[in-house]
């Protein structure tokens, strides 16, 4: 009897299937070709005779040829099928976390509506409450902020029931559900996040994650998003809280470097520049000693892309003045400055402000 067993690479232990006998193997993302041929199945499946299918399918098309952003999220199917779906009625926004919050819309409000012909749900009526989009993505904020408090974090998208439950009732009491309602209620909503949202979904032994890593690492940067937006509050956070605690502890660890990337291009379409001009700084200011120069491939992966590519200069000196006088920083010796002041200077180049806008 052959087994398959599938597992996200973060996290994954090979040494405690290789002596059972197991072969490895990585699964790919859709390439381009493969690409091209979901999103021409698709549009002839979803608009058949419409009059309007092919200029849908070259908008998307076109969107993923020219957005980066959106080229290296296609690859994904669940991804992709989000982005046919929104290509439908709008542009693909070209922001990676806008595009994230319209790809949750979809699951969360658009694809109920559409399928369930409105969204009351009829258990809810007796209680007089109906769960609403927003309602749903600040649960959703709570779960994600409370999986990555957990004692794996980030790494392992899982939350159990009982946890899960306790979050929805202290929510919905905040809302003026009383005690017991709201303790029914629970349920219900999981059951609506699970069956007619498809955001949510059961692991087995009473454990829930979200059905995609994409949903989790997107509303756990909409939680800090939300609580430096409250900052004041007694949630808040303040921008040094932001910077030390958030990008300080965890620009490192491979398994954040999406939520800060998103966090980033929210801070930097809401708030005024310097946000992100001074998180963007605190990065490449950073006195980095043995995590592969982490701080700096993060700043320069974040949206705020042009202020690297006009700081170019000054940053590549920058990675002089802090490795040559201290050879602590390297195990190798100048070796080790050279692949990485090469490393660097490539992923410099690639940024849009010194090629092509995109």
């Amino acid at each position: 009897m052959q087994i398959i067993v599938t597992s996200r690479w973060l996290g994954y232990k090979a040494e405690e299937l290789n002596h059972a006998g197991f072969e490895h193997f990585m699964i790919q993302d859709l390439d381009k070709d493969q690409i091209e041929d979901f999103i021409k199945r698709w549009h002839d499946l979803a608009f058949e005779n419409r009059d309007d299918k092919t200029q849908k399918q070259e908008r998307l098309q076109k969107a993923i040829k020219e957005s980066k952003a959106i080229r290296e999220l296609a690859g994904n199917p669940l991804l992709l099928t989000m982005m046919a779906i929104l290509n439908r009625t709008q542009e693909l926004p070209r922001d990676r976390s806008k595009l994230y919050e319209k790809a949750s819309e979809v699951l969360l409000h658009q694809w109920d509506f559409e399928t369930k012909e409105g969204l009351i749900d009829p258990e809810l009526k007796k209680y007089l409450y109906n769960i609403d989009l927003r309602d749903k993505r600040d649960i959703l904020r709570l779960v994600a902020s409370a999986m990555q408090a957990g004692e794996k974090g980030l790494d392992a998208n899982l939350i159990y029931k009982e946890e899960l439950e306790n979050i929805l009732t202290q929510y919905l009491e905040k809302t003026g559900i009383n005690k017991r309602d709201a303790s029914d209620l629970t349920d219900l909503i999981i059951k609506q996040l699970r069956y007619r949202n498809f955001i949510l979904c059961s692991l087995g032994g009473n454990a829930f994650a979200f059905v995609h890593r994409t949903f989790l690492e997107y509303f756990c940067a909409c939680e800090f998003y939300e609580r430096f937006k409250n900052r004041g509050l007694p949630d808040g956070i303040n921008l040094e809280e932001l910077k030390t605690k958030v990008f300080g502890e965890h620009y490192s660890d491979p398994v954040w470097k999406e939520v800060l990337c998103l966090l980033m291009g929210m801070l930097s379409a809401e708030f005024p520049k310097e946000v992100a001009e001074e998180l963007i700084n605190y990065l490449i200011d950073m006195e980095e000693k043995d995590k592969g120069f982490a701080h700096l491939f993060l700043a320069a992966d974040t949206p705020r892309k042009k202020l690297i590519a006009i700081g170019a200069i000054d940053c590549l000196g920058l990675t002089t003045t802090l490795i040559i006088p201290s050879w602590t920083f390297l195990s190798s010796g100048p070796e080790a400055f050279a692949i990485f002041h090469k490393k660097f200077v490539a992923h410099l180049l690639s940024l849009p402000l010194l090629q092509k806008n995109i």
